[in-house]
């Protein structure tokens, strides 16, 4: 007999919230990394890229991702800049080992410095993010059930008689090793 693994799957969540504000005579910023409690591993950030697209003409936020655990980071979120009315939400699943950002389009660039915009009031922006983080562990447990081994394989183990006989409603098969 043999244990059987299996994969066992746990999920931890946690919430994620940032406000961060954004100077008018400073555009290519990003915010300090943020430590999320009880989760030293994982860190995040936001920066600004207020010329980016093919044509760079697009203003986009990006949400950075730092993690060393060995797990899929499921973020659900909303990025908001409430003087402008402008809200994104969002979820995306970061997988281990691949580039950990998400870019979310805000406007384009001559928008985003129009007053009638108004996503700077008094020459700062106030970006607010507000969600949570999902991290998934699997892991792998020796289960309490065994597998059972075939019979054959267990003959073959045995040390003693390896001489078998199959029986099929009235006939006889007599199979000897030696």
């Amino acid at each position: 007999m043999t244990a059987i693994k299996r994969k066992y799957a746990s999920e931890e969540i946690y919430p994620l919230s940032m406000e961060w504000i954004i100077n008018k005579d400073n555009l290519n910023v990003a915010s300090p990394f943020m430590q999320i409690p009880n989760l030293p591993e994982i860190t995040y950030s936001l920066s600004l890229n207020p010329n980016a697209g093919k044509k760079e003409d697009q203003a986009i936020l990006c949400f950075h991702l730092k993690s060393d655990k060995n797990a899929d980071i499921i973020v659900n979120a909303v990025i908001s800049c409430k003087s402008a009315v402008f809200e994104h939400e969002w979820i995306y699943t970061f997988k281990k080992g691949e580039t950990n950002t998400y870019n979310a389009r805000i406007c384009f660039s001559d928008e985003l410095l129009d007053s009638d915009s108004e996503f700077f009031i008094n020459n700062q922006m106030i970006i607010e993010l507000k969600g949570t983080l999902k991290v998934e562990i699997v892991t792998e447990v020796e289960s309490k059930i065994t597998k059972y081994e075939s019979l054959g394989l267990i003959l073959w183990k045995s040390e003693g008689d390896k001489d078998v006989v199959i029986v099929v409603g009235d006939n006889e098969l007599k199979v000897c090793l030696y």
